[in-house]
């Protein structure tokens, strides 16, 4: 049986392992080590919420925060892509979609000219950054009590954590 030492490749070829197999390679996070780890060092738990309408097509979640956020520093849809790394049109094609799904425009777009074009947000869109990081926060901090409450302390009262 092979080591696992954290590469792509190496994992590859354990991939059709069954559970106890896995478990016997006693996998410690990424430095191939083949013993079992006692106790970890700490847990987390990761979650992430996006809203969804009812056909299950996005409207806003991290990604859509990111691009306004990106359009409300830089100004115009076009530097806030360069600046994030996306495409023009991909970008203005999530923009649209979150305006056709919620019905409410995001931007107020403003035509070239001497100082040329660009973009800043709608009074709505800067409502839709505000309460989707409160929604955010309160469930990042609401899940990390449950965690705590409903996993973490029951690996405490065994010893395992």
């Amino acid at each position: 049986m092979e080591r696992w030492t954290g590469t792509k490749r190496d994992f590859k070829r354990t991939q059709f392992l069954g559970l106890k197999e896995l478990i016997g390679l006693g996998i410690e996070r990424g430095k191939g080590d083949t013993r079992m780890n006692s106790k970890p060092r700490k847990l987390n738990v990761k979650s992430k919420i996006w809203i969804e309408d009812e056909n299950g097509d996005v409207v806003f979640g991290a990604g859509r925060l990111k691009i306004l956020i990106a359009i409300e520093e830089h100004g115009s849809i076009l530097s806030a892509a360069k600046a994030i790394g996306m495409g023009y049109r991909a970008m203005w094609g999530k923009i649209k979609a979150t305006e056709d799904r919620l019905g409410q425009p995001l931007l107020t777009k403003r035509t070239g000219g001497g100082g040329g074009g660009g973009s800043e947000l709608t009074p709505f869109a800067k409502l839709l950054i505000k309460r989707y990081r409160k929604l955010d926060n309160l469930t990042k901090t609401k899940s990390d009590r449950l965690f705590r409450d409903v996993f973490v302390d029951a690996l405490v009262e065994r010893g395992v954590v």
